[in-house]
């Protein structure tokens, strides 16, 4: 076989993009892209950027919230709207500008397979990019959107191993696709889309003495109870956690100072709302530990 036949049957790259966006809408802007390449020999290589946002007077102030913005991006975390590049140069040096960006992202995807859930999601707001900066995209059509999960550390998509994950804030996985971009069903019957893949926190509740561990960003009761208990055995409680559990919606308050919140591990305020319109709440799972009556008669009726 010639060397020209063995580059035609080759297997093509493949490529996980995990991105951050300003929203849900159609004019959603990423400020955050983690991407995984895979080579067909079996390389990989781990790419992350920070994009620069665009104004935010548009951006949906929840997907911030919920993707770390704030937290997490040189510009959020300079505590300012006013994003002058002389007075935030430290901060600017962190963000990749979209000139310098789509070279980089045509070079890593060209002719590459794109993996992901609900992979037009992320690839749609790139796109965009590209062609602002007179590039045309030049992956493979066929995006591969990952809907059934391998079993950790087995078989990862189009047979390959298991599919890395990216340790930025945008995670690329399709191993566990099912912690990607909950979808959750509002009252009304709006669906809230979550941009992060669930978290279970613990949470210490002042006016009852609780520990309780709250998996937020999910309504899915048998994903969120999973992780709950593989996060109850880090705190090392003996107790089991209760099968009964309150699905809702919580919004954070700051430091915990109100009577009814909760505390975090970083000291704030947690409070459960029933009010899933609430722009500051998100969906979430929250699991308590047995009471004594309730493992009494758990065991009596496992007898």
């Amino acid at each position: 076989m010639t060397e020209q036949q063995q580059t035609e049957t080759a297997p093509p790259p493949i490529v996980w993009v995990d991105t951050e966006t300003t929203g849900v809408g159609p004019d959603r802007v990423a400020w955050e892209v983690g991407l995984i390449r895979r080579d067909p020999d079996g390389t990989e290589s781990e790419h992350q950027w920070f994009l620069p946002p665009g104004p935010l007077d548009a951006a949906d102030g929840f997907a911030l919230r919920v993707g770390g913005f704030w937290d997490r991006h040189p510009l959020g975390r300079a505590g300012t709207r006013n994003w002058d590049a002389a007075q935030l140069g430290p901060y600017w040096q962190s963000v990749s500008t979209h000139e310098a960006f789509a070279p980089e992202l045509l070079a890593l995807t060209h002719d590459a397979v794109w993996v992901g859930t609900n992979p037009g999601f992320d690839a749609d707001p790139l796109a965009r990019v590209l062609r602002r900066e007179r590039l045309q995209p030049t992956w493979r059509y066929d995006l591969c959107d990952v809907i059934v999960s391998a079993p950790s550390g087995g078989p990862g998509p189009l047979g390959g191993p298991g599919t890395p994950r990216h340790r930025g804030g945008a995670r690329v996985t399709a191993t566990r696709p099912r912690y990607r971009r909950q979808r959750v069903t509002r009252a009304d019957g709006s669906v809230a889309v979550q941009s992060k893949p669930p978290r279970a926190d613990v949470l210490y509740h002042p006016r009852t003495g609780w520990t309780t561990v709250l998996v937020r960003r999910t309504h899915d009761i048998e994903l969120a109870r999973a992780m709950a208990e593989r996060r109850w055995q880090d705190i090392a409680d003996d107790r089991p956690l209760a099968q009964a559990c309150r699905v809702g919606w919580w919004r954070t308050t700051g430091r915990a100072r109100l009577v009814d919140a909760a505390e975090d591990a970083s000291g704030r305020g947690v409070m459960f709302t029933r009010d899933d319109r609430d722009p500051m709440a998100g969906p979430g799972v929250e699991f308590r530990p047995e009471t004594a009556e309730e493992t009494r008669l758990r065991e009596e009726a496992a007898r």
